[in-house]
C-alpha cells in the first residue's frame, strides 16, 4: 500500500513500469509535465500521450468515471485497487470488456441527447411577427464538460436557416416568425468533447 494522494509525473519519465501505480489506494490524483513525450493525464487520470491507451487510474479515485471513446486499450494492472469506482461508457466498447474481466461494475452510457423542448408560453402556436422564447434541456449520463447549445429556425418551404444562437450555454432563445405557416426549429446540443447530438421538431405560426 503507497500512501500518497497525488504524484506529478515530469518530462524526464518516458517509462512507467507495469503496475507501477497499483493498489496505491489512498491515490486520487495523477498529473503529467505538459512537456512530457510519452504520458498524459485527464482528470487525474494517466493516459498515453495521445489517449489511446488508459495507464493507471488512481486506486483511492472513487464515483463514476466514463472512459473517453479515444481508449482502444487499458493496461491490465490500470484499475488495481479500485474499489469504490463504477464504469461508464459505450455499448459494446473496450472500456465495457476491460470492466467485465475487471469485475467492476460497468454502466452503459449514450451520447448526450435533448430529452424535452418546452415552448416558454403554454400555447402551442406562434404568432407571426412576434418574438417568442423558447426553451429547452439536454439530458445524459456520461456526457462530458459544460453543454453548449445552437438554434436555427426556417419556414418549412424554404432552404436558408436563421440562425437564433451559437454554441452556448444558453438554455432559451428568442425567435422571430414573420410570416404565417410551419416553421422547421433545429437545436444542436455539443458536449465538452465536441460530440454533437440534434432534434428537429416543428411549431405552427398563425396570423
Amino acid at each position: 500500500m503507497r500512501l500518497f494522494s497525488s504524484i506529478t509525473i515530469p518530462n524526464s519519465v518516458t517509462s512507467i513500469g507495469r503496475g507501477a501505480l497499483s493498489r496505491c489506494t489512498v491515490l486520487t490524483n495523477i498529473t503529467v509535465s505538459s512537456d512530457n513525450t510519452q504520458y498524459s493525464s485527464k482528470d487525474g487520470v494517466l493516459f498515453n500521450k495521445n489517449k489511446t491507451k488508459l495507464v493507471a487510474f488512481p486506486g483511492g479515485k472513487s464515483g463514476s468515471y466514463a472512459i473517453p471513446d479515444s481508449v482502444t486499450s487499458i493496461d491490465k494492472t490500470a484499475f488495481n485497487g479500485c474499489t469504490e469506482l463504477t464504469i461508464y461508457g459505450h455499448d459494446g466498447s473496450y472500456a465495457e470488456t476491460d470492466a467485465q474481466n475487471n469485475k467492476i461494475p460497468f454502466v452503459a452510457i449514450n451520447p448526450d441527447v435533448i430529452s424535452e423542448i418546452i415552448f416558454a408560453k403554454t400555447e402551442t402556436n406562434l404568432t407571426a411577427g412576434e418574438k417568442e422564447t423558447l426553451s429547452f434541456k439536454a439530458s445524459s449520463v456520461g456526457g462530458t464538460g459544460t453543454k453548449k447549445y445552437a438554434v436555427w429556425y426556417k419556414k418549412s418551404s424554404a432552404t436558408d436557416w436563421t440562425l437564433a444562437q451559437n454554441y452556448a450555454s444558453t438554455t432559451s432563445v428568442s425567435i422571430k416568425p414573420n410570416y404565417t405557416g410551419t416553421y422547421d426549429v433545429s437545436v444542436k446540443v455539443m458536449d465538452g468533447e465536441g460530440t454533437i447530438i440534434k432534434k428537429a421538431f416543428t411549431i405552427k405560426v398563425t396570423a
